[in-house]
């Protein structure tokens, strides 16, 4: 949406069908970036080794995909032939969509999921819920 109000263009139609699309490819990475943190979280609990580890392995094949996307819709999105008034909206959606689900994806999602581990650190001596609940260790 805010790839169209740079390039001053209305939303339409193409960039609704370009938004649906866009929250497809990003919603994909995002599930190969978990997939394979899930699959090494197994390997390496309680730790950010499986999120590291994910990063580095998914980073290049998520900025591929993203990469590839955006060079085949540069044409269409500054195309002046006839038809193009339907064409730049929807190239236009679709890469501003995909560069702000690839820095999310790589970005935030990993901060949002190494948060809950950060706080979760084992305690040496566990106490049972019994005597946390009347207030006695």
């Amino acid at each position: 949406m805010l790839s169209l109000a740079l390039r001053g263009l209305p939303f339409s139609l193409s960039a609704a069908i370009g938004l649906i699309s866009v929250f497809g490819l990003a919603t994909l990475n995002g599930t190969v970036l978990l997939n394979r943190y899930y699959s090494l979280r197994a390997v390496y609990p309680m730790s950010l080794r499986p999120l590291l580890y994910a990063l580095q392995e998914r980073t290049r094949p998520i900025l591929t995909t993203t990469l590839v996307a955006v060079v085949g819709l540069l044409p269409m999105a500054f195309s002046q032939q006839a038809g193009a008034e339907v064409q730049r909206p929807f190239a236009t959606t679709v890469i501003g969509g995909l560069l702000c689900g690839a820095l999310f994806n790589l970005w935030l999602l990993p901060l949002l999921y190494a948060r809950p581990r950060q706080k979760c650190k084992p305690t040496s001596t566990p106490t049972s819920a019994r005597s946390v609940a009347t207030g006695t260790r």
